[in-house]
């Protein structure tokens, strides 16, 4: 054969499709990849960035860049801010994401931080915590009932009675724990 017409040959010793699974199998063992159904923040963390937005903005939508520093971040690319960021959505104090996005209060977030009245405020603040499903089936759970301390709380919540497999699992659980102390 011609050298001009011959096929050429990758210098790769995998096909392209396999290189790709190997990828995604080694960034879901990192534990990349895994959605985040709760948030990685308390609520009260995740008014920082609605007061802030409030505040420095007088409530008006607001470029990421300019909000991470107003929560004392340097970059808006910072995964701590980006967590923090993703915790308000979650919540539903603001709408918008990531480190390019422009942030706006959503109504939930206006009732936390620019409330008419005190009974505004503490609605909204448990409207917005039962806003992530799983603190709203805990809530159904317990039916309004006091909450049992922390060991028999997780012990209910990952494995619950007769053997069943609780309300959570067990990571979900572990951060709820912190919530609701």
């Amino acid at each position: 054969m011609d050298s001009d017409t011959s096929p050429k040959t990758s210098t790769s010793k995998r096909p392209a499709a396999k290189k790709t699974a190997v990828r995604e199998n080694a960034k879901q063992a990192r534990g990349r990849g895994k959605v985040w159904t709760f948030p990685q923040n308390t609520l009260e963390q995740a008014v920082r960035v609605a007061q802030a937005i409030e505040e420095k903005n007088a409530g008006n939508p607001m470029r990421a860049t300019d909000l991470a520093r107003a929560v004392g971040y340097r970059k808006s690319n910072d995964w701590r801010f980006l967590n923090l960021l993703r915790s308000a959505n979650l919540y539903g104090l603001v709408k918008g994401t990531g480190s390019n996005a422009t942030i706006s209060l959503e109504k939930l977030g206006q009732d936390i931080v620019a409330p008419s009245g005190p009974l505004q405020r503490q609605t909204a603040l448990r409207e917005a915590f039962l806003t992530v499903a799983e603190f709203k089936k805990v809530e159904d759970f317990y039916k309004g009932k006091r909450i049992p301390e922390d060991e028999f709380f997780i012990n209910t919540l990952t494995r619950g009675s007769g053997g069943s497999s609780g309300i959570l699992g067990r990571c979900e659980s572990r951060t709820l724990s912190i919530f609701v102390r």
